[in-house]
């Protein structure tokens, strides 16, 4: 959402969107506090200045957050606004205060959240990924289009706080990428790439088990070449891989394909490639999560797995690009790292009289 700032004319950005998707969306507002049922259509004019209207509205109910944000992190802001105005017989006096509690989409401590994203270069989005990672805080990101070379450092375009695992293309397209929060001990799986734009990793989940992610990405102009080396790729995988949890997920661009019933639309423009989409997924095992539209009316962003009861949710938010980003709640658990302690000295808190005249006079030359 943006708008126009009426103070100074420039363009504000809300990325309050980008947990919009876990408020209840229907609302209802009382009669304006400043009417009646007499009230006129004259008496609603344009207010005489900037945040001082005539009338004002609240909204009946608080908002409400889902279940699982119950141990959240919250960050909370006041806008407090008290205006008066005189004529030249009566003095009106009138004060507003309205606080809102924006909260992290954060679920409980045995839950996987991963952010799949179309950047669409990567390099012009830096501050767009970094609200939409903070606001999500995602576990994992998947993200395919980066639009990066050798050229860009990791530490340039991608948010603190992550270990990230890159296979770029160029400057002007492609390139895929994971990113893992520094708690995980993400591993990189060479001997899966092939000569698509696929990249994968593994992480140690409880119980000595193992979780593979792969991040994928089909140009629109590609054609069958890109799926036969993805279907290389996944074959490429440990041998348990079958029976391990499976996440593969990126734009694919196959809008053709009906998920629900496993078929291909009658006036799909590429058959054969929506056909071989579909057939890698079902010949692996893999479960497609997301069921709306990720650009326009197109589904073309995908997250596949072969353990589908593990996910909680999927659901689209405002992307960064042309295309929605998805956020998928899963119930996993990996094991965080805790850090080691290490000492810190208090230099401030030193007696440096007592070093001086402990140091040889031929080091204090």
């Amino acid at each position: 959402m943006s708008w126009i700032c009426c103070l100074c004319d420039t363009p504000n950005v809300d990325a309050f969107l980008f947990h919009s998707f876990i408020l209840e969306t229907t609302n209802a507002f009382s009669i304006l506090a400043g009417a009646d049922d007499t009230t006129s259509s004259d008496f609603l004019k344009s207010p005489p200045a900037v945040f001082n209207p005539s009338t004002w509205s609240s909204p009946k109910s608080s908002l409400t957050t889902a279940p699982y944000m119950a141990n959240s992190v919250h960050a909370s802001r006041s806008l407090r606004h008290s205006s008066s105005s005189s004529t030249t017989s009566a003095t009106n006096t009138r004060s507003h205060t309205q606080s809102t509690s924006v909260s992290h989409p954060r679920s409980h401590q045995n839950n996987w959240r991963t952010l799949v994203v179309n950047c669409a270069s990567l390099w012009s989005k830096k501050a767009a990924l970094e609200a939409a990672v903070y606001y999500t805080q995602p576990d994992a990101i998947i993200g395919c289009e980066s639009h990066l070379d050798d050229t860009i450092n990791t530490s340039e375009c991608f948010p603190p706080g992550y270990k990230v695992m890159r296979k770029d293309r160029n400057r002007h397209g492609g390139g895929v990428f994971l990113a893992f929060k520094e708690c995980y001990s993400p591993c990189a799986l060479p001997d899966t790439d092939t000569n698509c734009e696929i990249i994968w990793a593994s992480i140690a989940l409880q119980g000595e088990q193992t979780m593979y992610i792969g991040s994928f990405y089909r140009p629109p102009d590609s054609g069958l070449e890109d799926l036969v080396a993805l279907r290389a790729s996944l074959e490429a995988l440990p041998q348990n891989a079958n029976t391990k949890t499976t996440i593969l997920a990126g734009d694919f661009n196959a809008p053709g394909i009906l998920w629900e019933d496993g078929s291909i639309k009658p006036s799909c423009d590429k058959p054969s490639i929506n056909r071989e989409v579909l057939d890698i997924a079902n010949d692996h095992g893999l479960t497609q999560m997301q069921k709306g539209p990720t650009r326009e009316n197109n589904l073309l962003d995908l997250y596949l797995t072969n353990n589908p009861t593990l996910i909680r949710s999927c659901d689209t938010v405002p992307g960064i690009s042309d295309h929605e980003m998805l956020v998928v709640d899963s119930n996993i658990s990996p094991p965080k790292i805790k850090p080691k302690p290490r000492k810190i000295f208090q230099y401030t808190k030193a007696d440096w009289d007592k070093v001086r005249s402990d140091l040889p006079d031929q080091i204090m030359l």
